[in-house]
């Protein structure tokens, strides 16, 4: 493994590591509301682990519109307040850019 294989290996994974803070931050303050919206009733917490899973979708959600309203819940991501949209887009970027890191210092 050559230094910039091993440095950029580096920067994804801690760039992971942020990432997987931010999940449990988004997940403590205002996830489980989300999720009860979208879900209601059927509504079921599966714990932090399996509930971060959601997180990239939201985020997604909140980058295209038209998924969401294609799938009726842009009415709850357009009244979100901005930084928990700010929030979702952000885990969204870093959990993807991440894994391209990871993937790009290997074919060096």
């Amino acid at each position: 493994m050559s230094d910039m294989q091993f440095w950029l290996t580096c920067v994804g994974f801690a760039v992971m590591w942020i990432n997987l803070g931010l999940a449990i931050y988004i997940y403590f303050s205002f996830q489980r509301k989300i999720a009860k919206a979208i879900e209601g009733v059927e509504y079921y917490s599966a714990g932090l682990i399996l509930s971060i899973f959601k997180l990239p979708m939201y985020g997604h959600y909140c980058l295209f519109p038209k998924r969401a309203q294609r799938d009726g819940v842009d009415n709850l991501f357009q009244s979100l307040p901005t930084p928990q949209k700010v929030m979702l887009i952000t885990h969204w970027v870093t959990l993807f850019s991440s894994v391209l890191i990871i993937v790009l210092a290997q074919a060096f």
